[in-house]
């Protein structure tokens, strides 16, 4: 999902309120150069850009947004990830926009992006090339690599909610896979116990209905063994680890987590 770096788990009191940010004439050719001159243009290979590693400042960040929402149209999507995170107060920095859209989409929406103002980056992605000059890169998943079932948001930068942020990264600390495994895992801890302090402090009602994978067995036991005092931030949200290891969390997860190898492999990194 990015480079990123944490830099701590203090947030708001409330959600970030964002705001929109708001040829030359060729020389003539001599008559023999004409083809030849047409040709060279006519095969010049599109432009790849290079995402940039410098984080995002809070006006950059809702201009992309602002951005990704007129490129992305009438399609649904919604953002998820450290750029979420920041929209409710985190203040983990990051150099890219993670957005989720339902499954039966993920093989259309990069051409349809390209389209309507992204660019496409080395390796194979897409990104936008903000007002800065940088290329911020925008990192596409489907519902069904989350194993978790997409409803659009209705809110105006179509942020995910709390709790599908609380349970995708729940998912994604115990799904990673990759070299930086380990430090990816630390980052995604980082967020979760900031997403259950914003919980408490402003005493959000959690659906239950989306937390599959916060009450998972194998999570539970991984993340309250590392931090022993997520588990009571965990009951005051009305939340019990499942009694018994599920066998469908388990399969899905092992499925996706061979598609995310898959993609990494076929990009030539992780």
């Amino acid at each position: 999902m990015g480079n990123c770096s944490s830099k701590g788990a203090s947030g708001s009191p409330g959600p970030a309120r964002p705001v929109s940010i708001p040829l030359q004439n060729s020389a003539a050719h001599p008559a023999g150069n004409v083809h030849r001159a047409q040709h060279s243009q006519g095969a010049r290979p599109p432009q790849i850009h290079h995402r940039t590693e410098k984080p995002m400042s809070p006006k950059i960040r809702t201009e992309v947004l602002n951005a990704t929402q007129k490129a992305f149209g009438s399609f649904k999507y919604g953002v998820i990830g450290g750029t979420a995170l920041a929209q409710y107060g985190n203040r983990r920095t990051t150099s890219d926009v993670d957005v989720i859209v339902p499954e039966d989409v993920i093989d259309v929406i990069e051409d349809h992006l390209i389209k309507h103002g992204m660019v496409r980056t080395a390796g194979k992605g897409i990104g936008y090339v903000a007002s800065d000059g940088n290329c911020y890169g925008i990192d596409i998943t489907s519902d069904k690599a989350l194993s978790q079932t997409f409803q659009a948001p209705q809110t105006q930068l179509r942020i995910m909610p709390l709790d599908f942020l609380l349970n995708s990264k729940a998912y994604s600390f115990l799904s990673r896979v990759g070299p930086d495994k380990q430090q990816k895992m630390a980052n995604d801890a980082q967020d979760i116990l900031f997403l259950l302090g914003y919980m408490k402090k402003n005493n959000y009602k959690l659906d239950k209905r989306h937390c599959r994978w916060v009450v998972d067995y194998d999570f539970w036991a991984l993340f309250c063994a590392t931090y022993s005092s997520a588990e009571r931030d965990f009951h005051a949200l009305g939340l019990q680890r499942d009694q018994t290891p599920s066998s469908s969390n388990r399969g899905s997860r092992h499925s996706s987590m061979e598609i995310m190898r898959r993609k990494s492999q076929s990009s030539g990194s992780w």
